[in-house]
């Protein structure tokens, strides 16, 4: 059976709608299928508020392999790495990442919540089966 790879973003936010943007375009030429959905769909509130407890998602951006949840420095660095890039990639994105979010800060309405935080992690699903 086929893992299911899934990306949640804030939708809301430029920031994380461009690197959503990019993931898409990347994995789309490379081949490799990534489901991308916003935090604020309902199935993925459900999705995320069964895995962390009801509204104590800790991050803006998730990744999903099918085993386990990856947010923040780990789901960059663990995306960059499904998408066939080096760790590395995966770690300058995110440390020029918080910079750029704070040019951004300073001229938009909607400020991302976690893309200010430098919470990051990673653990197993505590549900296998990925119901959206």
């Amino acid at each position: 059976m086929e893992r299911r790879v899934l990306l949640f973003f804030d939708s809301r936010c430029g920031m994380c709608r461009l690197f959503s943007a990019i993931v898409d375009f990347i994995s789309r030429m490379s081949g490799k299928k990534i489901l991308i959905l916003s935090i604020h769909d309902r199935k993925c509130r459900r999705f995320l508020d069964r895995e962390f407890g009801q509204g104590m998602a800790p991050f803006s951006l998730y990744f999903i392999d099918g085993e386990s949840i990856y947010w923040g420095k780990n789901a960059s660095v663990r995306i960059s790495e499904y998408l066939g890039f080096s760790y590395h990639v995966g770690m300058v994105f995110y440390t020029i990442y918080p910079l750029l979010n704070k040019l951004a800060n300073l001229t938009r309405r909607y400020k991302c919540a976690g893309c200010d935080t430098n919470e990051s992690g990673q653990r197993r699903l505590k549900y296998q089966s990925l119901r959206l």
